[in-house]
């Protein structure tokens, strides 16, 4: 860890510690993984990276996962550094592909690893924003082939939100590298957050209360199921509306984000007369510019803009996104709603935070949103010198209500990413392409799933060792005694599974099975022992 003697200054900002020890190690040319939360400005060390390389004359790539995020980038960094310096490579846009600055979607830098690389063999640093999307059970695969085929000559700074095993990731990039992975972590807010829960008949409410109330309409209902008036989206923006604009209202459903906003404006207008002047003259400023705007969303969009309502989903023009973010910039927009999308990268901070629910379709069924996902889209709550907290609330819906299907709102408990590779026909046919059977073998053997299946089989092997050392005491007592062989025969059992079993569930099980068989060995010995002190022999696994 770097030593911190004199604090640093970038761009007129005094960089926070985190911040600092990140520049210090990209200044060391060192490659460096940050875990923070959203919003504390993790975005400024890419910045630092950019203009640093640009101006030694080298270059930068900057991916990201979604084309919304490399769109904003592209603009926010022709600011930093000139137009001219720099270019963008998106399935719907190329523009200054060879540039000094290169921003791009994750797939098609994996692509260019994979199929040209002479054309980014010059660059010094990659740039993985969201780099936490690894995780992602789609397209996460994308993430770590890029890592493993890019060469070890290129340092990389890779931007996450909090993940727990933010070490074990780097241990393994750093393997696959064959270079040292510096870590920084930040677990502080700079505006922290306050969750609630949200029902028409409490209002703003814990989860304690909730069940309390649920419990009750249970008993008191014929069949166990109550039948109680939903919670709307409009009741809980009615009950915000006074205090705690502008809000970004998530819903998982685009249909649901025209639909909703819709609803809202037939109900509310939050502008004045010259709130309303300012967004006429944005909007006149668009429409000069792309005065064929062909889409049946515009008249109902524009209607709603000058209400202060807007909604923002991927299935959106790129234009009527613009409107619609450059609205929220000016603060001119005291309602969005959105689908997940808008929280994946692009800095748009608000005072609130809702969800009109806490499950979601995740293409196969409906399922609880993780802590991760709820927690990338709350983190959005709270602005940097305007609020003091960032409110979150969450609507219930007591008919159908399960404690279960709710994340538990404690950014401590956010899941550790697991690995998703899964090569693609393409993948091995560019394998096949490029590398001989030697190398192929060794590129499948590096990815993370293959780490992380080799630590799970270390740990549980340890758990199994410290087993082989607690039957020591009881082996004179009960070495002919049936309990003891089966107990035995079970520690075999576990040892062949050990080597066919990789992932977390199994692993929790494995676990389990060692506890069971530590009690059973306790119980048949102090059978015979009473007068032992338990507590001597026991060791917690």
């Amino acid at each position: 860890m770097t030593n911190q003697t004199t604090t640093r200054m970038y761009r007129g900002f005094t960089l926070d510690p985190f911040q600092q020890q990140a520049v210090d190690f990209i200044d060391e040319n060192k490659s460096v993984l940050v875990s923070a939360p959203t919003g504390v400005g993790k975005t400024l060390i890419a910045d630092y990276i950019i203009e640093k390389i640009f101006g030694e004359g080298g270059r930068v790539v900057y991916t990201a996962p979604i084309k919304a995020l490399s769109n904003q980038k592209f603009r926010e960094f022709k600011a930093l550094v000139g137009p001219e310096a720099m270019g963008i490579l998106t399935g719907d846009v190329v523009i200054n592909p060879d540039a000094p600055i290169l921003i791009m979607t994750t797939e098609i830098f994996r692509n260019m690893l994979q199929e040209d690389p002479e054309r980014i063999h010059d660059v010094r640093y990659v740039i993985f924003d969201e780099i936490h999307y690894i995780d992602d059970p789609e397209r996460g695969s994308v993430w770590e082939e890029s890592l493993i085929f890019m060469p070890s000559s290129m340092r990389f700074l890779g931007l996450s939100a909090t993940i727990p095993n933010v070490d074990q990731l780097a241990s393994w990039i750093g393997e696959v590298q064959g270079t040292g992975v510096e870590v920084v972590t930040h677990y502080e807010r700079v505006v922290p957050l306050k969750h609630s829960l949200y029902e028409r008949s409490m209002g703003f409410t814990t989860m304690g209360a909730v069940q309390k109330k649920h419990r009750r309409l249970v008993a008191d209902s014929f069949d166990g199921r109550p039948q109680v008036q939903a919670t709307t989206h409009l009741e809980l923006v009615n009950a915000i509306k006074d205090k705690y604009l502008p809000c970004l209202f998530f819903t998982f459903s685009r249909r649901k984000c025209e639909s909703n906003a819709i609803e809202l404006g037939e109900e509310q207008d939050f502008l004045d007369k010259k709130q309303k002047a300012a967004v006429r003259q944005i909007i006149d400023g668009v429409l000069e510019r792309y005065p064929n705007i062909e889409s049946g969303r515009w008249p109902h969009l524009r209607r709603l803009l000058l209400k202060g309502i807007a909604y923002h989903h991927a299935g959106m023009l790129p234009v009527l996104k613009d409107v619609v973010e450059e609205l929220f910039t000016h603060r001119l927009v005291s309602v969005l709603y959105c689908t997940e999308t808008f929280a994946v990268g692009l800095n748009f901070p608000c005072k609130t935070v809702c969800f009109d629910s806490s499950t979601k379709w995740d293409g196969v069924t409906f399922r609880p949103i993780s802590n991760r996902e709820y927690f990338q889209m709350a983190g959005r709550a709270g602005r940097r010198g305007i609020d003091e907290e960032g409110f979150v609330f969450t609507i219930v819906d007591l008919n159908y209500f399960e404690v279960n299907q709710f994340p538990s709102m404690k950014e401590h408990e956010v899941e550790p990413l697991q690995s998703q590779f899964a090569l693609t026909y393409n993948s091995i046919l560019n394998l096949i392409k490029n590398y001989n059977e030697h190398d192929i073998h060794r590129i499948l053997g590096q990815n993370f799933a293959t780490y992380q299946a080799s630590a799970e089989r270390q740990g549980v092997l340890v758990q199994l060792e410290m087993l082989q050392e607690d039957l020591l005491p009881y082996d004179q007592n009960l070495r002919g005694s049936g309990q003891l062989v089966r107990l035995i025969q079970k520690r075999t059992e576990l040892e062949g599974r050990l080597q066919t079993t990789y992932n977390k569930r199994s692993k929790k099980y494995l676990k389990r099975e060692v506890r069971t068989i530590l009690q059973r060995l306790d119980s048949a010995f102090y059978r015979q022992h009473p007068e032992r002190d338990r507590s001597s022999l026991r060791r917690e696994h």
